[in-house]
């Protein structure tokens, strides 16, 4: 039976903008929190955080999405895997039939 490699790079650009957006939001975050502190007031302060919340929510749709292109393609390899099972048990007992008539 064949091993086959997992494919990892089309999920690699997704996993890498879930990084950037992670990074920029924790970093908007302490800079909310520490150098703009004092500038950051009313409606200029709910805009920042709303950003850093679109930031994160953006990110966490991403992982989302990850999350659910990895559990098909688990399941389209599981499938994969019983069918090859499946074809090499029907093989094994058709060789055996064949052997058995041609005992008779």
């Amino acid at each position: 039976m064949e091993e086959r490699p997992v494919k990892l790079k089309p999920n690699q650009s997704r996993r890498r903008a879930q990084l950037i957006l992670l990074i920029a939001a924790a970093l908007m975050l302490v800079l909310g929190l520490t150098v703009l502190a004092r500038s950051l007031k009313g409606v200029g302060l709910l805009i920042y955080y709303l950003g850093c919340m679109v930031l994160t929510l953006t990110a966490l749709l991403l992982a989302v999405r990850d999350m659910r292109d990895i559990r098909r393609q688990n399941r389209e390899e599981r499938i994969g895997l019983a069918e090859e099972a499946f074809d090499e048990v029907s093989a094994e007992v058709k060789e055996a039939r064949d052997k058995r008539r041609a005992n008779r």
